[in-house]
């Protein structure tokens, strides 16, 4: 019996904001020096400030960290139709938020209202892991108190989810919001 629904943030409930800057500014060698200055994964786990970050890509960019910054919380915004879709299940069964991100998540999800959806938060910046590892995935069944099999992952990368379910989590990928209403429906019946 499934207890409990398991979003990941970025790019399932809140837009994924870093990508859209990153398409927009970097070129493809400016893409290799982003992923060997490794700033997303050590923003992820709080071993780098936002500030640094936006620094970092700036630098990248050509822009000044002000204008990174500013550009970059432009593009925040929740997925549209997937607050509703929260708000349907919340109640019935426990929601949970399971991301990479650096702990200031928590104020976006404030700045938008959405954080009294989710029961539990679990943010790799503050438990000091990322997904894929099944540690993070641990993090949130326990906070939770539920087994791998009374649980459903839902996240926009095929790697997080292929994790999950390898812990015996049942996992769906997210496309749109219209294919998770439909797979959830399928799922939970």
């Amino acid at each position: 019996m499934i207890k409990a629904l398991i979003f990941d943030c970025l790019g399932v409930v809140l837009t994924e904001y870093n990508d859209h800057w990153i398409e927009k500014h970097l070129n493809p060698a400016g893409r290799q020096a982003l992923a060997a200055a490794e700033l997303y994964p050590k923003n992820d786990l709080d071993q780098i400030s936002d500030e640094k970050l936006y620094s970092g890509l700036s630098k990248l960019a050509g822009q000044s960290p002000a204008e990174t910054e500013r550009e970059i919380k432009s593009f925040i915004a929740p997925v549209r139709g997937m607050p509703e879709l929260v708000r349907r299940y919340h109640g019935t069964y426990q929601t949970a938020i399971l991301s990479n991100a650096s702990s200031s998540l928590r104020h976006k999800l404030d700045e938008f209202g959405l954080q009294p959806l989710f029961d539990k938060i679990v943010v790799s910046g503050e438990v000091g892991v990322r997904k894929p590892d099944p540690k993070i995935f641990q993090v949130a069944l326990d906070l939770l108190r539920v087994q791998p099999s009374e649980a459903i992952f839902i996240d926009d990368k095929l790697e997080n989810v292929l994790a999950a379910e390898g812990l015996g989590i049942m996992s769906v990928q997210f496309v749109s919001v219209s294919q998770l209403e439909n797979a959830l429906g399928e799922l939970l019946g």
